[in-house]
């Protein structure tokens, strides 16, 4: 409180100090509504174990999150191990092996993901229908360069992806400097642009329970 005053001062004070109150108590609101919409968006995270997207939608949204386009795709459903003539070994290779993913952006940026045990599966099974009715097989090319690759090359837009929400982005085998894919994941999330969706158990638990 001020030792020396005058009415007309004190009037001034008050007003500015009013203006003050009122500026910080519409910054705190604007704070805990901000806070808010992360504990609920943290609280659907958590609860869900993988999500299934189409590789197109997943691309437009990459693009989107890093302002770039994309400048090129290399996507093997099976490195090395794929045999052309043993469709029935080379699935269940792919299923040990895994696969990999690297997207060049314009601003020479890339991103590159392995998708095996300890980064979840982005592949079932070579015989799973994708978005256009088609089977995975049917979208991919046995590719020989010295090693037999099983590439993701026809189509590619139509191709569904399954991410593992926990292991994929804490895995520190991939090289994702800013985060890109798992941006445009939790994006295409929260646009409710998904296949599909699997929770944990607890949560499929809660759903039951609240029919």
């Amino acid at each position: 409180m001020m030792n020396c005053f005058t009415r007309q001062k004190l009037d001034l004070t008050i007003k500015l100090l009013g203006k003050k109150r009122d500026g910080l108590r519409h910054e705190l609101d604007s704070v805990l509504e901000e806070l808010h919409e992360c504990y609920e968006a943290k609280a659907m995270i958590d609860g869900i174990e993988a999500v299934s997207v189409r590789f197109g939608d997943l691309l437009e949204e990459l693009k989107f999150v890093s302002g770039y386009d994309i400048t090129n795709i290399k996507f093997n459903a099976l490195t090395a191990f794929a045999k052309a003539d043993d469709i029935e070994e080379t699935n269940r290779e792919m299923k040990f092996f895994g696969s990999d993913l690297r997207i060049d952006f314009g601003n020479e940026k890339f991103i590159y993901y392995v998708f095996n045990t300890f980064s979840g599966y982005i592949f079932g099974d070579l015989g799973d229908i994708q978005a256009d009715g088609k089977t995975l097989l049917e979208h991919c090319s046995f590719e020989n360069n010295g090693t037999k690759n099983l590439v993701v090359d026809k189509n590619i837009d139509d191709v569904i992806c399954r991410f593992d929400l926990k292991k994929t982005f804490s895995w520190d085998a991939s090289v994702d400097n800013d985060g890109f894919l798992e941006q445009a994941v939790y994006s295409l999330i929260r646009k409710k642009k998904v296949v599909s969706i699997e929770y944990f158990e607890k949560e499929k638990q809660k759903s039951l329970g609240s029919r």
